[in-house]
């Protein structure tokens, strides 16, 4: 697994999984909403959004951590 291999899950059940920056990924920011939005996906750090787009929405027990990515 490297830094920027991405899995999407929710509840246990991997919905897609994606390497930041890879001819795939771009090819698929190409053909999404997010296609006009000229630094989609392009900085290393920045903030952590979530997002509900049909109906309500709760979040709860949300925790984030650093990720160590140095190899041991």
């Amino acid at each position: 697994m490297t830094p920027d291999k991405c899995v999407h899950a929710v509840n246990g059940v991997k919905y897609f999984e994606y390497v930041l920056g890879s001819d795939d990924f771009k090819k698929r920011v190409a053909a999404s909403k997010f296609s006009k939005m000229k630094n989609f996906a392009k900085t290393g750090k920045g903030h952590l959004v979530f997002q509900g787009d049909h109906g309500k929405v709760a979040f709860r027990n949300m925790k984030v951590r650093e990720i160590n990515t140095a190899k041991r």
